[in-house]
């Protein structure tokens, strides 16, 4: 089977039809558009993390931190009714394009998350797409800081795996 090159780097994280399995229901504000949207203490954390980092991060509709990094686009999850939870999310890398594909990329996501410390590689609930993300627990809301790089580098790991083994399933004609 020819290869393909079918990740997409994120490109499309900001068109998915879902929110990478949001299970909180964020306020982005009210609905009129004279009305300013309340940013939370959290989500401005984040963001002058990221400004520091130097990075140029956004707030988006759900109140969710979003930024690129090597031209991928990632987002925080900001969950204020849990602010121990730390999320860092790279959403629809791997566009899924038919049931057998499904197959394979199930095999290679729970590939790359049983072989990836703190990185999940998942279908979206949808079928259609992937999501990698890194989840931590924490018990104050600045530890996060210290930790940031070495999670974005094991989503980055984790999706290397995942692209590894769908090709090599690819080529194996799996």
């Amino acid at each position: 089977m020819a290869e393909r090159n079918r990740f997409n780097g994120g490109e499309n994280a900001g068109r998915w039809t879902e929110r990478a399995f949001r299970w909180h229901g964020a306020s982005s504000g009210g609905s009129d558009g004279d009305e300013e949207r309340r940013v939370s203490p959290l989500a401005q954390l984040y963001v002058s993390f990221l400004e520091e980092e130097g990075y140029r991060p956004h707030i988006d509709e759900d109140g969710d931190v979003v930024f690129k990094e090597e031209g991928r686009t990632y987002f925080i999850d900001v969950d204020d009714s849990d602010e121990e939870f730390f999320r860092i999310v790279f959403p629809n890398f791997w566009e899924i394009e038919s049931s057998e594909e499904l197959a394979r990329v199930i095999f290679a996501a729970n590939y790359a998350t049983m072989k990836t410390k703190v990185a999940k590689v998942y279908v979206r609930s949808d079928g259609k797409d992937t999501i990698a993300s890194a989840e931590l627990f924490f018990g104050d809301r600045e530890q996060f800081k210290p930790v940031f790089h070495r999670a974005m580098a094991a989503i980055r790991a984790a999706v290397h795996s995942f692209v590894q083994k769908v090709r090599e399933a690819d080529d194996d004609g799996v």
